[in-house]
């Protein structure tokens, strides 16, 4: 089978190697001769400035984001499977529009969702081993991004929502969000989800560019203690209502990466399609458009 990558960029590269560690053959289109020559160093069998070049039974999209949407209208012409990194697109009419058209061959890059250690505290939340969750508190912060098509809320707070995904099978409703701003544009967002009252579920996310130091922090309050989760260190600690030390659960050392990359080989070869799915992106793209505008970011 040969994978058609659409840009070989800083994420695209990364894409790139995992693919070929997984022994795929890869094909790559960039309109950049550095990362064509890049590409070709690290093992591409083809490189080429565009994917209509390409002849290629699948496709993977690490194009900046505001090209989503015109490269996939492109890509679903083919009738070939498609895995689009996030964000999806960056309107809900785009994202509703993806899913009518090709739900059953398209997903979602939320490499969130496939770290070992999400899934972790995804199966002791499912045992209910620390009882009923109260509360979950996710930041993602760190200083400004390469990244200048979309703003920081784009880049960053699609994996806070997808880790939700993740951990409660479902995104609980908005109860408010705030914009962070610097120099007149959107740097960051503050939001809360869930449900008001003692007995309620209430979720935080934190995303900034603003930051000197590189955050990826999860915290997970259950009635019968908490759990921790260092995205930086790839560390876990389950602390157990009245433990004075608290446990360390390992979990696969795999990066998410491959195993994401791995779930749509495995799609490829007859499986079931990964999470996320296109209709899960695209719940992920109205609520966050749905926070963007309750923060003031899109009047």
């Amino acid at each position: 089978m040969r994978l058609g990558l659409l840009g070989c960029g800083r994420w695209g590269v990364n894409i790139l190697r995992e693919l070929l560690g997984l022994g795929c053959t890869v094909l790559v289109a960039d309109p950049d001769p550095s990362a064509q020559r890049r590409a070709r160093q690290l093992g591409a069998v083809q490189t080429c400035s565009y994917a209509s070049d390409l002849k290629a039974d699948a496709w993977l999209v690490a194009t900046p984001a505001s090209s989503h949407d015109a490269v996939l209208a492109e890509l679903l012409e083919t009738g070939r499977p498609i895995f689009c990194e996030k964000p999806f697109v960056t309107s809900v009419a785009s994202a509703q529009r993806l899913v009518a058209q090709a739900a059953e061959r398209l997903c979602v890059g939320h490499v969130w969702r496939h770290h070992p250690g999400i899934q972790a505290i995804a199966r002791l939340l499912k045992r209910e081993e620390l009882g009923p969750v109260r509360r979950i508190d996710s930041r993602r912060v760190n200083g400004p991004s390469p990244r200048t098509d979309v703003d920081p809320i784009w880049t960053l707070a699609p994996h806070d929502l997808s880790i939700l995904l993740e951990l409660l099978g479902h995104l609980p409703p908005t109860l408010s969000a705030a914009a962070e701003w610097h120099a007149g544009k959107p740097a960051g967002l503050l939001a809360c989800l869930g449900q008001a009252g003692s007995d309620g579920l209430l979720c935080s996310i934190e995303v900034s560019s603003r930051y000197a130091v590189k955050q990826r922090t999860l915290r997970v309050h259950c009635e019968g203690g908490r759990i921790c989760f260092d995205g930086v260190a790839s560390s876990l600690q389950l602390w157990r209502a009245g433990a004075e030390q608290p446990e360390t659960p390992a979990f696969d050392p795999t990066p998410p990466l491959r195993r994401e990359l791995a779930a749509f080989l495995a799609f490829l070869a007859g499986g079931p399609l990964p999470a996320s799915s296109a209709v899960e992106a695209a719940q992920i793209v109205e609520r966050l458009c749905e926070l963007r505008r309750q923060a003031g970011v899109d009047v």
